[in-house]
């Protein structure tokens, strides 16, 4: 996993961020799983944290990041 610096503001409980195949950009409490439906999914607590442009690929699965404080 490649670190990348990305300047959001997240929830105190956010520890990765993940862009769905849609371009959803989502934060987790805890890392995420990729699903074959085109996104990620975690238990515990998760919010959307923006929007981007959808991947006609398979870059998507290459976009899971830790939060890093």
């Amino acid at each position: 996993m490649m670190a990348k610096t990305v300047e959001t503001e997240v929830p105190d409980w956010a520890k990765w961020m993940a862009k769905d195949q849609d371009g959803s950009w989502y934060v987790y409490e805890r890392q995420p799983k990729m699903h074959d439906g085109g996104f990620w999914h975690a238990r515990g607590k998760a919010l959307v944290a923006g929007e981007g442009d959808p991947c006609d690929d398979d870059t998507w699965k290459d976009e899971l990041y830790r939060i890093c404080e």
